[in-house]
């Protein structure tokens, strides 16, 4: 068994060899700089699952339909309410051109076209959202883009909407540039209020060039950092057209989330600003908590102060963190924290929406250009269940002033890489993969989207 894996070693190390004596110098400097190129263009999505997998997710509480395709028109059942969020579940293969360039399912209505975009060389079930087309009514139409669609054995999956737009709507950040990420059209067009947990004083490093002395005390610079961000998170939902006095920053510490929760009575203090007073970040609030009055950082005053925003807010819906599709571990215990607080209120009892900024599987979904359409998340590794499914159309408006309040989030300006930049430019000339002028930032591709989905 050994040699058996062996063999094809030694194969490949004998004809190194013979091309490096075979061959001179100069054509191994012509081939370097192609074989780059060509890994740069095909081998870098961080993508960890098969992309020929199905997506695993085990939807219940909607409506099923057959769904059919005659003639490139996807034939809707007249009794379907325009205002419910529709999918359709459907194999998608990739062509061979889809091995290459981004494949993309196209939705079209009489006035407009809608993209979907899947991973390169999948191979099967996806959800395309038709939810943004079906609300303008109409006949839709249907194609596929260096992919192919089977239509046996495909359906039309219908949840019903939440009466989102006359609710009182908490939206829940665990760092600054979250509720902005995920829900900023949300927000900006329901009676809301948004809650920034922690300063996200992590990683003091990315605001070095903002302090001369950060070399020799990092901390100064932490503090800078969460400082400006909680600032970010209290002033940018006035952009949304948000009073003052909708927003609040509660100046708990990033990363120390589930240290906090592993050890609820004992004061934790920051490992990067080295301070165990949260009242440091919450200088900007225009709302008074009971604990500004000292400042304690555990996680029974995190509940606490959650509980009495909750009581105070009275809300009809919280929007919060997927516990399990969003993979960072403080937007997990933020959850956590939410829910222990909602808990111990006798007097609100909400539902949830949950949303999922960082992905196990892959942090490149939503796949494709900004603009075009956000639907269920690979998962393939586990059956997840889905009891709702809840998508926001947003505006052209609403989606041009979400990229200024993502670009309003100081943290989401950090210079990117120069690999980084060239593998986009490359990716950009020789596979059309658009990227967006106005940011470097994955997020202002991620983010900047036609809709906003959400779980419940």
């Amino acid at each position: 068994m050994q040699k058996q894996q062996k063999l094809p070693v030694l194969v490949v190390a004998c004809l190194i060899i013979i091309l490096v004596v075979l061959y001179p110098s100069w054509f191994w400097l012509t081939l370097l700089p192609v074989i780059y190129v060509l890994h740069s263009v095909l081998l870098t999505d961080h993508i960890y699952y098969q992309p020929a997998s199905d997506y695993r997710w085990n939807p219940k509480g909607y409506k099923s339909y057959p769904a059919t395709i005659n003639n490139g028109e996807l034939i809707l059942p007249e009794e379907l309410d325009r205002k419910d969020t529709v999918l359709l579940k459907i194999k998608v293969t990739a062509s061979l051109s889809g091995r290459w360039f981004d494949p993309n399912v196209e939705v079209s209505t009489t006035d407009r076209s809608y993209q979907q975009y899947v991973e390169r060389d999948c191979n099967g079930c996806r959800y395309i959202n038709l939810t943004p087309a079906f609300e303008t009514g109409g006949k839709l139409k249907i194609s596929a883009n260096h992919c192919s669609l089977e239509n046996e054995g495909s359906e039309l999956l219908v949840f019903s909407r939440p009466d989102i737009r006359n609710s009182k709507v908490l939206i829940i950040a665990p760092h600054a540039d979250d509720a902005e990420i995920a829900a900023f059209g949300l927000y900006k067009n329901t009676d809301s209020m948004v809650v920034t947990v922690s300063a996200g004083e992590a990683e003091p490093e990315t605001f070095r060039q903002y302090q001369k002395d950060s070399q020799q005390n990092s901390q100064k610079t932490a503090i800078l950092k969460g400082r400006v961000r909680a600032w970010d998170s209290v002033a940018i939902p006035k952009w949304a057209g948000l009073a003052e006095d909708r927003a609040i920053h509660l100046g708990y510490f990033c990363k120390h989330l589930k240290r906090m929760h592993d050890q609820p009575d004992q004061i934790i203090s920051s490992d990067y600003a080295g301070i165990s007073d949260t009242r440091v970040f919450r200088a900007f609030n225009s709302i008074k908590l009971e604990s500004d009055s000292h400042g304690t950082s555990s996680w029974k005053q995190l509940v606490a102060d959650l509980k009495e925003v909750i009581e105070q807010f009275e809300p009809d819906y919280i929007v919060t963190p997927h516990l399990i599709v969003d993979a960072h571990e403080d937007h997990h215990y933020c959850t956590l924290a939410v829910q222990e607080a909602a808990a111990q209120s006798e007097q609100i009892t909400p539902e949830y929406l949950y949303y999922a900024n960082h992905l196990t599987e892959t942090d490149m979904h939503p796949y494709g250009p900004s603009g075009s359409l956000v639907s269920l998340p690979p998962v393939v590794n586990q059956d997840i269940e889905l009891n709702g499914v809840f998508s926001f159309t947003l505006s052209d408006e609403d989606q041009q002033d979400k990229v200024f309040a993502i670009e309003m989030n100081h943290d989401l300006r950090r210079p990117v890489r120069f690999k980084k930049w060239l593998r986009k430019r490359l990716q950009k000339k020789l596979i059309g993969r658009y990227q967006p002028d106005f940011g470097e930032d994955e997020f202002f591709r991620k983010a900047v989207r036609v809709n906003e989905l959400f779980f419940y």
